[in-house]
């Protein structure tokens, strides 16, 4: 029966050593515990005691306090740019009392113009190409002003509502015939009796009533055109003024560069003839523009004044008068015939 854990007998540990030489029935020599640094080393009298190396290290030295937020938002060195031979240019500056002299006769504020054009300009970098396109972009912008000038020119709205109005000129006519004073002599015994004004303008009412309905309905168009027509004079004056600046501005540089380039002057020259004819040209354009502008402007008052004012009222008493004595006919006549005054202008 095999016995417990308890009753085990301890394992056998290592055989003990005997002394060297020493007989196989000898006793065992006991082993002394090894006890770490608690012993002293024998040295021998002769032997130099060594001391450790001890080894010194220098303080360090003190580093100036440093700002990490500084540190990160210093701007990087700035680059000495590297200096290669070559021309300078320079903007031509001219003073006025020069300008004057080259430009005699120019107002002041025009002659400002002038030089502020000319700042922009380097005499050094006017090459042929650049000369031959002097002023390009004011003679493009009046371009596409003259294309605004006639596309309002041709608007649709402006003939279509002359046409009504002289149609309504016309009807209007036949009506103010019926009401002619009648003839008294013994001969008009003899003649058929013209027709009442109310049987005439009952053969026309249906035509007066579209004319009138068509006019009401162009005022806001003529609104408008007078509105462009005023916006496109403010913008012609301010080419117009441009396109002269670039004349002069290539007088002036003509001269100052005849010495050095005579192509370039000669490009100039003729750059400038070509721009102050459209500045001519542009000139003549207002004019023109204006006189159509006031047709614009004549044409919205006869419809506000007389299609929609005048002619309601006229057409309002002639509709209860069915037999208009000696005096309402002379005063429906009277009204009529200024009616149609105000439409023929």
């Amino acid at each position: 029966m095999p016995s417990s854990p308890s009753s085990r007998e301890p394992a056998p540990g290592p055989a003990p050593e005997r002394a060297e030489g020493a007989p196989a029935d000898a006793p065992p020599v006991p082993r002394t515990p090894t006890v770490l640094g608690s012993r002293s080393v024998a040295t021998a009298a002769n032997t130099p005691i060594r001391k450790p190396t001890t080894l010194v290290a220098a303080a360090p030295s003190p580093l100036p306090p440093t700002n990490p937020v500084a540190v990160l938002a210093a701007p990087p060195a700035p680059r000495t740019p590297s200096h290669m031979p070559g021309t300078v240019r320079s903007a031509v500056r001219l003073e006025p009392a020069a300008l004057q002299r080259l430009l005699p006769g120019v107002p002041a504020e025009s002659l400002a113009t002038v030089t502020q054009l000319l700042s922009t300009v380097s005499l050094e970098a006017l090459s042929p190409t650049r000369c031959a396109a002097w002023g390009d972009e004011p003679q493009r912008s009046y371009a596409a002003y003259t294309d605004a000038v006639l596309l309002q020119a041709r608007s649709p709205a402006l003939d279509e509502s002359s046409r009504h109005v002289q149609r309504l000129y016309t009807v209007l006519g036949e009506v103010a015939a019926a009401l002619a004073p009648e003839a008294t002599s013994v001969w008009s015994l003899f003649r058929r009796p013209p027709p009442s004004p109310n049987a005439v303008y009952a053969s026309h009412r249906v035509e007066v009533d579209d004319l009138r309905h068509r006019l009401n309905g162009a005022i806001a168009h003529l609104e408008a055109m007078q509105a462009e027509f005023t916006a496109l004079g403010a913008r012609g004056a301010v080419l117009r003024g441009q396109l002269e600046s670039h004349v002069m501005a290539a007088q002036v540089l003509a001269s100052l560069i005849a010495p050095r380039d005579s192509s370039c002057e000669q490009l100039l020259i003729d750059r400038g003839l070509s721009l102050a004819r459209a500045a001519a040209h542009l000139r003549e354009g207002e004019v023109l523009r204006a006189s159509h502008q006031a047709r614009v402007a004549d044409l919205a008052v006869v419809v506000r004044d007389v299609v929609l004012g005048a002619l309601p009222a006229w057409l309002e008493q002639i509709a209860y008068i069915q037999t208009p004595t000696p005096t309402e006919r002379y005063d429906l006549r009277q009204r009529i015939d200024a009616i149609l005054l105000q439409l023929r202008r």
